[in-house]
């Protein structure tokens, strides 16, 4: 049958219209195909509610109890089987790599921090952009090398006044003057020592 006969079918049959013929005293034969019955939906019984915070705030309460974690780091990472890896990963200078499943890439990132951090090496990592988190293999690369030493600018956020425009301008950390001025015409003072050398 066609589309066309469906819905003429699905219109006899329809009880409203069966009503109305019975009203008016005229039958019609039963037809061969019944109805589409009509699913009937229903309004959600159990609706999550929105979170309120400020509803929370009577409950707040100050404890003495210290926080305990539950899972702390020294104890997760206390026997770390990566460290003697990174340490001559250290000394040979070579790229190690490791196939993981997908779902344990975070994990072992956690524990290639931590032998790195154990074995006073900085760590260069190499994780696949958008890899799979589920059991498939990733390939994860990983190199221990020289921990960089983070020395603070003596002179962070220092200013001095240009002896060219007399404005006040940052210092960079080579102790010089920051570019400034408007963007077609640059102060000649940019870039010079802040000493006048």
């Amino acid at each position: 049958m066609s589309t066309e006969t469906d819905r003429l079918y699905s219109f006899i049959n329809n009880a409203a219209v069966q009503d109305i013929k019975a009203a008016i005293g005229e039958t019609s034969p039963p037809s061969k195909k019944e109805a589409p019955t009509v699913a009937k939906t229903a309004a959600p019984t159990n609706l999550t509610q929105k979170f309120d915070p400020a509803a929370l705030l009577d409950s707040i309460q100050e404890t003495d109890e210290a926080i305990t974690r539950s899972r702390g780091g020294g104890e997760k990472y206390a026997n770390n089987p990566y460290v003697p890896h990174m340490n001559r990963s250290r000394e040979t200078g070579k790229v190690l790599q490791l196939p993981v499943p997908g779902h344990s890439v975070k994990e072992l990132v956690g524990y290639l921090r931590d032998a790195a951090d154990k074995g006073g090496h900085g760590l260069k990592l190499a994780v696949p952009k958008d890899h799979a988190t589920d059991g498939s293999t990733v390939v994860v690369k990983f190199q221990a090398v020289e921990k960089r030493k983070h020395t603070p600018r003596a002179n962070k956020g220092a200013k001095a006044e240009c002896p060219v425009c007399h404005e006040s301008v940052s210092v960079t950390a080579d102790n010089k003057f920051r570019v400034h001025g408007p963007r077609d015409a640059r102060c000649p003072g940019s870039g010079s020592a802040v000493s006048g050398e």
